[in-house]
């Protein structure tokens, strides 16, 4: 056989088959993993010349046999080639049951992201001379990955019977450490992060190698190991971890300087044969309640119910106080000085509320047509508006009042009496806004004063003028009316 060309397109995504099928389609090769080469490709003779190309693959086998293709020499950077092709060389020959080996290495890419079916699919197509039409290509060749687990439930176990059940509490937002030991033991962290809010930690697709591991998990001062100490297995949820050590804190990892704290530990051996491992942790501790109380000082009521929550010891706790009530606020002055530390024995936190600030109410008495005040709050003070002071009364009653009655006692305007309607809420809630109500008066009715002139003599009615400097004369007496008047000289 002559004149041959052998053709190798590595994995890549979305790839295709370097052939088109019987009905005249590339179909989809469909890898999920890409392989790099790191090395040139070497055969067992020297009948072929070996090129390589760096361009991306073509959809089409005549696309990629016009790609650049550069010889070994003129490549630097073997993870960039994505594909080589052997040709015949002229006057070369492949006799009947001669085998030609092509042998390349590649690095397989870190596979913890690929499900477990995921396969690098490669394949090699050949032709001879220019009938590309008549190629063949070879498709029996798959890469896959082998897929590794560690699984973790961590739990505190209340009823002290060393396995899980529904009475105890999931250890959730808890910090753990997985690190891959070397053949000396040195450590290099896989992955940290927390415990769900189940208490679950799970490494699927996340461990792509065999090897010796070592699994930590954060630990309160006061924890200790389920007691008693029962292996999980298949159906049971006990406790595996075996040891404590100390690491740095990442619990408390904002304090200066990051104090060490115990961690549970765990060794953990995964093999091709023994791939997935379940190690839970159960632990016991003591268990503190924390009630936080939200008081109204003006008479030691709740602003709202009682929270009572029930905690590990060690673990920190934070409360706040109210913020979105419409009448209360928090009092600054009186804040609980253990707002936020943590569980060491049962706690009660408690924030005061005082009133909110509100809007004055202002309230004016005027003589109608007029906008002099007549209120006093005694006949010797000056008279002036009323203002009820808004101050800490938010969400509270007010109720003003007329002042022309004594009203609890209050003083009463002399001589005066209400009339018309009012203007502005007289009666409602302090709020936000300020609020004016006007009360309108006039003057009592006196009684009209009659003035007589006579003669001392014979009691008759002496004539005089009207008015002074007026020429009409008149013999009857005058008379000063006293309507709205009372009061006035």
């Amino acid at each position: 056989m002559e004149n041959l060309h052998v053709m190798d397109v590595f994995p890549y995504a979305n790839d295709k088959f370097i052939v088109k099928d019987g009905s005249g389609n590339y179909l989809d090769r469909d890898s999920k993993i890409y392989p790099k080469a790191i090395s040139g490709v070497t055969a067992n003779n020297s009948k072929f010349d070996i090129y390589y190309s760096t361009d991306a693959p073509s959809a089409t086998i005549e696309g990629n046999i016009g790609a650049t293709w550069l010889p070994a020499a003129s490549i630097t950077d073997w993870s960039a080639v994505t594909m080589f092709k052997a040709d015949l060389k002229s006057g070369q020959s492949i006799t009947a049951g001669e085998e030609v080996l092509f042998n390349y290495k590649v690095e397989m890419p870190d596979t913890k992201d690929n499900l477990a079916a995921d396969t690098a699919n490669n394949s090699v197509a050949s032709w001879r001379g220019n009938n590309v039409d008549g190629a063949n290509e070879f498709t029996d060749s798959k890469v896959g990955t082998h897929k590794y687990n560690i699984a973790t439930h961590a739990f505190y176990d209340l009823n002290n019977n060393g396995v899980y059940d529904s009475t105890d509490l999931n250890i959730a937002n808890r910090p753990y450490i997985l690190v891959k030991l070397d053949a000396t033991g040195n450590e290099t962290v896989v992955e940290s992060g927390t415990t769900d809010s189940n208490g679950n930690i799970s490494f699927t697709n996340k461990l792509s190698n065999a090897g010796n591991y070592k699994l930590y998990v954060e630990n309160l001062t006061g924890d200790s190991f389920a007691s008693p100490n029962v292996a999980s297995t298949a159906t049971v949820i006990g406790n595996d971890f075996t040891s404590f050590t100390t690491r740095a804190s990442v619990i408390k990892a904002g304090q200066t300087p990051i104090p060490n704290t115990p961690w549970s530990t765990v060794d953990i051996s995964l093999t091709r044969d023994n791939p997935s491992a379940i190690k839970n942790l159960g632990l016991k501790t003591d268990f503190y309640n924390l009630t936080v109380k939200h008081i109204k000082d003006e008479d030691g009521s709740n602003l709202v119910a009682d929270v009572v929550t029930r905690e590990p010891r060690d673990i920190a706790y934070t409360t706040a106080a109210i913020t979105t009530d419409p009448n209360f606020e928090v009092d600054t002055a009186n804040l609980p000085a253990n707002a936020n530390v943590s569980y060491t024995a049962d706690t009660t936190v408690t924030y005061h509320y005082i009133r909110r600030n509100a809007g004055d109410v202002t309230v004016h008495h005027y003589e109608t047509g007029k906008t002099d005040e007549l209120y006093a709050v005694s006949a010797t003070a000056t008279p002036a508006a009323e203002v009820l002071s808004g101050a800490r009364q938010m969400g509270k009653p007010y109720q003003t009042y007329r002042r022309d009655v004594s009203t609890a006692g209050s003083y009463p305007i002399p001589h005066y009496h209400l009339v018309g309607t009012f203007t502005g809420p007289a009666s409602g809630t302090f709020d936000a806004t300020a609020k004016t109500v006007i009360y309108f008066y006039e003057r009592n009715d006196a009684p009209d004063v009659t003035i007589k002139y006579v003669d001392i003599d014979t009691g008759a009615n002496l004539t005089r003028p009207e008015s002074l400097g007026s020429s009409v004369m008149i013999n009857t007496p005058t008379v000063l009316s006293g309507t709205n008047k009372e009061g006035l000289a």
